[in-house]
């Protein structure tokens, strides 16, 4: 078969980058495309052998893995005169332009903005399916001459450009991706540590105390970000505020002092006038001085201006990367974020040597060489967390390893103490580990000591596996193999993989399932499937047969992690810092059972070096060696400036009883081997010694109800269990599972008082006529306000609504209607959320779908008595309250609804108090949460709650 890289057949051309990747493009003109584009970056194309034959007015070209058939003579490419065939194992399969791939796996987002339990979304198809193909479409995405780095717009009519690539696995697949639109770059070592962030203006005194904090609970900070008010003139400014912040330089060096990285929040876009750089970027573009500092990134002048004369000082002063929080770069068929994430990282790349990286939004195909992903603004409730752990792993579907979250999530003050562990939990376990709010607290020391105690845990479980996971990173540089990934990458055949979104693995050896859900006295029981084969418990190191799934019981301070059989991973001191490169001791563990291996990645961890090909990679194998195992630690190879080869190396090989440990000082240049004579693999055990019964709530969403988890573990049958639940409250069944976990949709009345609410349980069994039983329960502490009349809508265009003083301000609603609009009672369906427990007023779901409007609601409160209470209240596009007729909030402004977004200390008299609210929409969703709590944070108990109370509407 003769050897192609292109071949041309009228105004299509066909090129191949091997046997399975070809790009097939149409240009009317017969201009074709050379130059790489601001996706696809790679023009190199490796050929393949091909025949080319022609059967009527037929041409067929075979790769030998590909049969492609094209009618020429016909406008355009459709599928009438284009399609693919190839096997697939056994199976025919067939592709043609508009297909739509059924089994494709999923990708990523742009963002998670406003995610909830109001308002989740399906994720964007990556390139991994079970049809093992992806089509990439680059039709319209501008040329990227990467000489000038400028973009050249595509505006020939009906050009089509197609990539259409098939593999023999998920890993061949995202290397066939990586190799149209490249590699994911190595980021700064110490990233992997702990990040700390907060939408809240600091001073240099604060910034330093935070510091010392970490230092003091031991555990210190590797990141610090600076959010918007590190400087002047609302969002884009550059001028220090230096009554915050009076010397900058100074607070950059006591920062880099400890050994953090410093990143700053920038809104790309422009420069305000009032700002002293506005006047140095007019000089330096040429422009008048009456022109207004807009800027377009697309335009190398203004982007290359806009960095040298706005960033750079900064940069100068000392802050290591930048935080960039939206975009600026406008182009037909160009995603804004990604040519704006390219203009910033490639900056940060040619000043410094330092290893650049920014946090950004996720701009689309390619943004995998931009990283590290902000998934964004999220509510902090438990249905965010949960999909931020399916999100995250599918991510790498579409070659996205760093995803960093919000960790307790954007939205709300102080969370529940539960749902902060379990996200810090999640956050260990994830690419990135950054604490992060809009002015709310998410510090380990704000939720008393058994929260930090498991804080601590779950991060000494992080610092101990940067060797591991920096190790990871390299993987998904060279191998395009995500950091966190699905269970399918490694068990394709399985069948149940696909369906645990809620499980993932970290790297080839450790299978996390973090919990997503409040328990009973912090005690879940998880349900988790380990795929075929041998497991150890992380914590425990017990011995666990797969292929089934199991009941895992977790205290508070314990997330579901598991190691399979043949893992030797490398790991550090927790005390280490992310930054150390080369940890000593370094302590591998090794679990029996099969054979295994991992490589060892090691470089300076701080700059482009690794580039130049100054790093090194130390092999760890452990085989089975007659009625032993032995585990052969190197030899390293490469070298770098700082690599200490002389080394301390602990292997733990993990098994029965006490676990056998050996220590030598090795030179990792030559290796060394550890043999173990005593290696019978563990019995399996049983995964809890006591029987136990637990209570849990999983997070409803708009579209599924909430549930009730009743479980007991011990493995027994014939087991009975019981709940008891306030009144009106009621389960259905809905689904039990073999391991000994029963699930309940659970029905809350929409509307109820404020109170705390108790649910209890209780299991037992009798064995050997001896009855055994336990029973638990859980506090609902519900502080929601739903009963509502509402009353609308009137125009709101620019948000000038929420200054206009409508007729209902007037008598503050008193009237039963309003040039013919009525207060009417809110849709039930526009009710949403059970178990933070919070509930959100959707009115997007009570009007249906508008925009740039105002609407009031109404409600009377009852107390027995006079009383101080507070009003926690949140809302998407502003809000106004009023309370007896009086204004006791006014935020008209837009802002992430989240409770307690804005706080109201009021005093209700006795009797009815009545409550209006203005509620402001721009575009998009909208709604508001309102709840009653006491000066000290808990539900205001004995109201009662009257969306008419004794006064007549």
């Amino acid at each position: 078969m003769p050897f192609h890289s292109s071949i041309i057949i009228g105004s299509v051309r066909f090129q191949f980058y091997s046997a399975l990747v070809i790009r097939i493009e149409y240009s009317p003109s017969g201009c074709f495309r050379d130059i790489p584009t601001a996706v696809v970056a790679n023009r190199e194309l490796g050929g393949a052998e091909v025949t080319v034959e022609e059967h009527c007015s037929e041409v067929i070209i075979d790769t030998g893995r590909l049969v492609v058939h094209y009618q020429p003579g016909t406008m355009g490419l459709s599928r009438d005169n284009l399609w693919v065939e190839w096997m697939d194992s056994s199976t025919r399969r067939e592709w043609r332009p508009g297909d739509v791939d059924t089994l494709n796996l999923g990708g990523t987002l742009r963002s998670l903005d406003g995610f909830g339990a109001e308002k989740l979304y399906k994720v964007d198809p990556g390139v991994i399916s079970r049809s093992k193909y992806f089509v990439l479409d680059d039709s319209t995405t501008p040329g990227h001459d990467t000489d000038g780095d400028s973009l050249w717009p595509q505006f020939e009519e009906g050009y089509v450009d197609i990539y259409f690539a098939v593999y023999d696995d998920f890993t061949q697949g995202l290397q066939a991706y990586a190799g149209l639109t490249g590699r994911v770059p190595m980021i700064p070592r110490r990233a992997l540590g702990l990040w700390f962030s907060r939408y809240y203006p600091y001073s240099n005194y604060e910034f330093r105390e935070i510091v010392r904090k970490f230092e003091k609970l031991k555990v210190p900070l590797d990141v610090l970000v600076m959010d918007v008010d590190w400087h002047l003139w609302g969002w884009e400014g550059f001028d220090w505020d230096t009554d915050l912040i009076p010397d900058p330089s100074d607070l950059l060096v006591w920062l880099h002092e400890r050994g953090l990285l410093v990143g700053a929040n920038v809104h790309p876009g422009g420069v305000p006038d009032q700002d002293s750089h506005s006047a140095k970027m007019r000089d330096a573009l040429g422009w008048d001085s009456n022109t207004p500092v807009k800027l377009d990134l697309t335009d190398p002048d203004q982007a290359h201006a806009y960095m040298d004369v706005a960033h750079q000082p900064v940069m100068e002063q000392g802050i290591d990367f930048w935080w960039v929080d939206g975009d600026s770069a406008h182009m037909q068929g160009l995603d804004s974020q990604h040519a704006t994430n390219h203009v910033y990282f490639t900056f940060t790349k040619q000043h410094s040597d330092a290893r650049p990286m920014i946090l950004s939004r996720f701009g689309g195909l390619g943004s995998h060489r931009y990283p590290i992903g902000f998934s964004g603004d999220t509510k902090s409730d438990w249905a965010a967390l949960a999909y931020q752990v399916e999100f995250t792993s599918t991510a790498g579907n579409a070659l996205m390893p760093y995803w960093s979250h919000d960790i307790g999530g954007f939205c709300g003050n102080r969370i529940d103490s539960q749902l902060y562990v379990r996200w810090v939990q999640f956050g260990a376990l994830s690419p990135i580990l950054r604490l992060h709010s809009d002015h709310g607290y998410r510090a380990p020391w704000d939720y008393g000591p058994e929260v930090y105690a498991a804080f601590k845990k779950a991060y000494d479980l992080r610092l101990s596996l940067i060797p591991y996971i920096y190790s990871l990173c390299r993987e998904s540089h060279s191998d395009s193999m995500p950091l966190v990934r699905p269970m399918y990458y490694h068990w394709p055949e399985d069948e149940e993989c696909y369906q645990r979104g809620s499980q993932f693995m970290l790297g080839p050896w450790l299978l996390a399932c973090p919990v997503t859900y409040p328990a009973s006295g912090g005690r879940a029981h998880v349900e988790v499937y380990l795929p075929d084969g041998i497991w150890f418990d992380y914590w425990t190191g017990h011995r666990i047969d797969g292929g089934r799934s199991i009941l895992y019981p977790c205290p508070l301070d314990r997330t579901p992690l598991f190691v399979r059989a043949g893992a030797v991973i490398p790991t550090q001191n927790p005390m280490s810092k992310a930054s150390a490169c080369c940890p000593d001791p370094l302590v591998i563990h090794a679990y029996p059972g099969a054979d295994g291996g991992f490589t060892i990645y090691e470089d300076d961890g701080e700059t482009q070096d690794w580039e130049r090909g100054e790093f090194t990679l130390c092999p760890v194998t452990m085989v089975r060696e007659g009625d032993g195992v032995k585990v052969s630690v190197g030899p390293a190879e490469g070298q770098f400036i700082g690599w200490k080869r002389e080394r301390n190396v602990i292997v733990q090989m993990h098994g029965a009883g006490e676990s056998a440990t050996q220590e030598k000082v090795i030179d990792l240049r030559d290796g060394a081997e550890f043999l173990f004579t005593e290696t019978e693999v563990p019995p399996s055990s049983d995964i809890a010694e006591d029987f136990e019964v637990s209570l849990a709530m999983i997070q409803g969403t708009a579209q599924l109800p909430a549930l009730l988890q009743l479980s007991a573990v011990h493995g027994i049958k014939n087991m009975q269990l019981s709940v008891d639940l306030p009144e009106g409250w009621s389960v259905n069944p809905h689904h039990i599972s073999s391991s000994g976990l029963s699930m309940y949709t659970l029905q809350i009345p929409r509307h109820q008082p404020p109170g705390i609410y108790n649910i209890s349980a209780q299991a037992c069994i009798s064995q050997d006529d001896i009855l055994i039983q336990d029973s638990t329960n859980m506090e609902w502490a519900y502080a929601s306000i739903t009963q509502f009349n509402i009353l609308g809508t009137f125009s709101n265009n620019c948000n000038s609504g929420m200054e206009i003083p409508y007729p209902p301000e007037a008598d503050c609603g008193r009237s039963a209607s309003y040039n013919g609009r009525v207060w009417k009672p809110i849709n039930d369906t526009a009710v949403i959320g059970d178990v933070l427990p919070v509930r959100y007023i959707d009115l997007t779901r009570h009007f249906g779908p508008i925009c740039d409007v105002v609407a009031y609601a109404m409600t009377w409160i009852h107390s027995e008595w006079p009383r101080d209470v507070s009003f926690d209240i949140g809302a998407d596009d502003g809000i106004i309250a009023w309370l007896n007729g009086a204004v006791i909030l006014s935020a008209p402004e837009p802002g992430p609804a989240a409770p307690g977004q804005f706080r109201a200390s009021v005093h209700l008299r006795a009797g009815w108090n009545q409550v209006m609210l203005k509620i402001g929409q721009l575009f998009g969703d909208w709604g508001f949460y309102f709840e009653i709590r006491t000066p000290d944070g808990n539900p205001a108990e004995g109201l009662r709650i009257s969306p008419t109370g004794t006064c007549e509407i």
